[in-house]
This record gives C-alpha cells, structure tokens and sequence, in this order.
C-alpha cells in the first residue's frame, strides 16, 4: 500500500504505511529504503538519510538505498557524499541502465550518456501518460515543443500540404498529431512508452504508431518521408549523430527534419 501511495506522489500517507510495516517486522530493509523515499518526498532528507543508512546496515547491498543517499546528499549540497554514494551503486548495478550517470555527470563527475536510460524513460512515461495532456498546459509547466514545431511548419512553404508522408518520432500521446494530420497524407508515429501510445491510439491522428526505441526504428525502416518531427526527444541525447543520421536516410529529396532542443545553460554542451 505504501509503494502504491508514493507512486501516486501521496508520500505522507506512504510514510505511515511503511512506518506500520515496520512496527511488524523491523528488519525489512525495504521498508527502510521505501521510507526513506517518502521522506525524500517530503524534503525531508535528514531524516531520509538516516532510514537508507538503516536499510544498508540490513542489507549492505542494497543498491536503491545508495541512489537515495546520494539523492539526499545532493539536496544538501554535499557533492562529495552524493558521488560517493552514487559511484557505489554504479558498482552494485550490473545493468548500468539507470540516472545515476546522469546525477554523476551533472556533478561533474562523470562522462554524458549517449542517452537517456531507456528504463528510466519507460518508468517516467508510464506514470506521467494518463495525464500528460493537461499537465503541460499546467502554468508554468507548459511543454512548448509542439508549439515551436507548429509555428516552424507555418513558416515553411511545404510542397503539397495534405499530400505528404510523415514521420512523428517520440510522438507520445500524440500532442502533434492534431495539426500535423492536415499536412498528411500518411502519418505514423513511434514512441517508447507503450502508456503514451496507448493514448496517442484513442486520438485517431495516426495512420500507423510503433512502440519502438525511434532511432533503432528509424534505421530499419523502409518508407522515406517528405517530413519528420521529433518534439522534446531529442533532450534524451547526448550525441545527436544517429538522430541525424537516420533522419537524413529517411528523408525523400527536399523533405524537412523539424526537432526541438533546450538551450545548454553549458559551454560544455553544443549542437555542431
């Protein structure tokens, strides 16, 4: 019940549960390590440190508990304890697929990933598809790549409006397709997340949607396409080259890559 109450963000309520599972059985470490999340939830880091400290001394290899104590560590501006706390993990996990070299790397004290985890994508994903749409409108919140997107397409002098093939890669729940469907003659869309899709499918927009990583599809497709879209994806790269790459085999001749990026607050970061 605790984990369910902190998947939906309810970490108070999620702390008592975990605090009552406890009280049953105090060596459950995962109890621990799931309080501390909770507390970590709560901004209470202190406190969460202590609970990851505890879930360790239970279980020394429990490799969540390291995450969450570098998590904690950076919150408080303790930049040689979060390493410490990441690399350690790093150790522990033998399938490398996780953000810890991301925090690592934002420290500076690792190397930018190629990309983003794809399993941290489809856990983000899946929590954040049934209310994608309204959360980015959301003040402040807003996600305006489909708006940069749009506002590019109405300056482009396209040949053949309604008349063309059209490629949406991280299409989501499908947020382009609504006006991307009036240039199209074809429109397929690729994603990730299977929750995103899943939504994307209740709208109709899309002539064909693959749940597939987008350059991997990209570079085992057959059909090229007068346009190719890639709104808010392109952040998950480090190095955009087999973005490019795939897009450009794709393209038919005098067809348009649109993609959207966020401005590097790094000099260390450039599109070249």
């Amino acid at each position: 019940l605790g984990n369910i109450y902190k998947r939906q963000e309810r970490y108070e309520e999620a702390e008592r549960c975990y605090r009552r599972a406890l009280m049953l059985r105090p060596a459950m470490f995962e109890a621990y390590c799931n309080l501390g999340g909770a507390l970590l939830g709560q901004k209470k880091y202190r406190e969460a440190l202590e609970n990851y400290r505890r879930a360790l001394e239970l279980s020394p290899g429990y490799k969540a508990a390291y995450e969450g104590m570098g998590t904690c560590h950076e919150e408080l501006g303790e930049r040689e304890q979060a390493i410490e706390c990441f690399k350690r993990y790093l150790e522990l996990d033998s399938g490398g697929d996780s953000e810890v070299k991301l925090r690592l790397a934002r420290l500076n004290a690792g190397a930018i990933p190629e990309r983003y985890p794809s399993a941290v994508t489809l856990t983000t994903y899946e929590k954040k598809a049934q209310n994608w749409d309204s959360d980015i409108q959301r003040p402040g919140m807003e996600f305006l790549g489909p708006r940069h997107v749009r506002e590019m397409l109405e300056k482009l002098t396209l040949p053949q409006a309604g008349q063309l093939d059209v490629l949406d890669i991280g299409c989501g729940t499908g947020i382009c397709g609504e006006y991307l469907r009036a240039y199209a003659r074809h429109l397929e869309g690729v994603d990730l997340s299977p929750h995103m899709l899943e939504q994307a499918q209740k709208k109709g927009y899309y002539g064909k949607l693959e749940c597939a990583d987008a350059v991997g599809y990209m570079q085992g497709c057959s059909r090229t396409f007068d346009l190719i879209i890639a709104s808010g994806v392109l952040i998950l790269f480090g190095d955009l080259a087999p973005v490019f790459q795939a897009a450009a085999r794709l393209l038919k001749p005098g067809g348009v890559f649109i993609f959207t990026l966020y401005r590097s607050e790094s000099e260390a970061v450039t599109v070249r």
